[in-house]
């Protein structure tokens, strides 16, 4: 029995058992074939070993590669092990832990950028689209992929509600101020396509591309070194706002970068 094989049979039971969405199972493939690509080859299912995973880390290291995308890897491999263990097709736990990693302080927007950004009137196309979009991300606090799935029907502007689909393929509902209800208004009448966001072609945006757009948006108003903005908190998966006096004047917004390239 191959480890192709029984790669093969895990994708299956995360497919169709455990209902991992389609971009897991890529990210599972992927790092599946970065452990052949280090290691040159796949040993057979009987040789494979703790010293495996170590001598897998050790040489991606040494080709260059960050720690932050070694864990990236890891963590889908270690996944791996656990299911073959699990299963009895290897005798022991070939688990490696993940790589420590350097941990920055994002820089948070100050608050003379905030309202820059907030009250800015784009003219063109795409800068509507990111303005839009950041209003949205500092209102609502959703995540920057659930906005890039958002579709027109789930804007509730008559409730003020929003919903989004994350991770998991989970719905929730998301409440939105009376702001930003008119700002996603005017957006809503300048395209008839189903995603709120979308290319000019309706359909769906590639991430780096917004991230471009994000950054030529800041430095059209003047605002440098925003590839990684950061809320005060420091959290680092979504867009949070804050409030004074129960209204939703202040946006604190940051921009999240892939944590694997």
């Amino acid at each position: 029995m191959t480890l192709d094989y029984l790669f093969a049979q895990f994708l299956r039971e995360k497919r169709y058992v455990t209902g991992c969405t389609e971009k897991t199972l890529t990210n599972f493939r992927e790092s599946y074939k970065a452990l052949a690509r280090v290691l040159d080859g796949l040993p057979e299912v009987e040789r494979l070993s703790k010293q495996t995973m170590k001598e897998f880390v050790t040489l991606a290291r040494e080709w260059g590669m960050n720690p932050q995308t070694v864990n990236c890897y890891l963590s889908h491999l270690n996944c791996f092990m656990g299911w073959l263990l699990e299963n009895e097709y290897v005798p022991g736990n070939y688990r490696v832990k993940q790589l420590k990693v350097e941990r920055r302080l994002l820089r948070v927007f100050t608050e003379d950028e905030m309202l820059a950004v907030v009250s800015h009137k784009p003219k063109r196309r795409h800068e509507k689209r990111v303005h839009t979009m950041l209003c949205v991300l500092a209102d609502t606090g959703v995540r920057i992929n659930e906005l890039l799935t958002l579709r027109k029907a789930g804007v509730d502007l008559e409730n003020l509600l929003i919903k989004v689909t994350g991770k998991g393929r989970k719905e929730r509902v998301v409440p939105m101020s009376l702001e930003l209800r008119k700002i996603l208004w005017k957006y809503t009448q300048t395209h008839g396509f189903e995603l709120l966001f979308s290319n000019s072609y309706g359909g769906l945006l590639i991430y780096n591309n917004v991230r471009r757009d994000f950054q030529n948006f800041m430095r059209k108003l003047g605002i440098e070194g925003y590839t990684e903005v950061s809320t005060p908190s420091g959290d680092s998966s979504q867009l949070t706002s804050s409030s004074r006096a129960g209204t939703r004047s202040r946006y604190n917004v940051f921009w999240v970068t892939p944590r694997c390239k």
